[in-house]
């Protein structure tokens, strides 16, 4: 398990990257949940684990599809 302030962290730096290379940082997207229910809060996202599912196929058809539904 990575603590948030580690992630959050390289998150910061990503987008900076982004950013300096000329992209969107707005295209490193976050989402989290205070509790997820999955056994020490790394496998899976326990009772998130459609909404993960659903948030990832949004960003993947976005930017690989160009949706925008």
């Amino acid at each position: 398990m990575v603590p948030w302030r580690v992630q959050e962290r390289f998150v910061s730096r990503l987008r900076e990257h982004f950013a300096h290379a000329g992209a969107s940082p707005d295209l490193v997207e976050v989402h989290t949940w205070p509790e997820t229910g999955a056994p020490a809060e790394h496998v899976g996202f326990g009772r998130f684990s459609n909404d993960a599912k659903n948030l990832q196929t949004d960003f993947l058809a976005r930017h690989l599809l160009g949706t925008t539904d």
